[in-house]
């Protein structure tokens, strides 16, 4: 019984993130000087290494963009943590750095629509170094 009392409460606090989840607005750093001419990707018929990494992350991805000429990705979704948590630095480190080595070395965008945090990764090709930094929705 417990369980399922558990699960109840995890299936609305799910419902609620959901509903809180914000698309990030185009008035963003995002969309005025990082990424142009922005495509949705279709993420039914999506089929790539990075969809296997999020979910096994955890990741509910809600929307996929390309973006500069389809070489610039943004994901959009859901996380289960908050990535700058201090304890949870290392996990995110690691998780961006294991999302770009998938990307093909190339720099992308994160977005928790929920926390509403715009992560920019930027990846160096030689010798392979991935940075971060963080913004909220402006």
């Amino acid at each position: 019984m417990k369980t399922i009392k558990y699960l109840g409460l995890l299936s609305m606090l799910l419902i609620c993130s959901n509903i809180y989840a914000k698309l990030p607005p185009s008035s963003t750093k995002l969309y005025q000087k990082v990424a142009k001419g922005c495509k949705t990707v279709d993420i039914t018929k999506w089929s790539h290494p990075n969809k296997e990494l999020l979910e096994k992350n955890q990741f509910k991805v809600q929307q996929i963009q390309l973006c500069n000429k389809d070489t610039y990705p943004i994901f959009i979704g859901v996380t289960q943590y908050d990535l700058t948590y201090p304890p949870n630095v290392a996990y995110a480190k690691r998780f961006f750095t294991d999302l770009a080595q998938t990307n093909d070395k190339s720099s992308y965008a994160f977005v928790d629509s929920v926390s509403q945090k715009i992560f920019y990764v930027n990846v160096k090709r030689n010798p392979f170094k991935v940075t971060y930094e963080h913004a909220n929705y402006e």
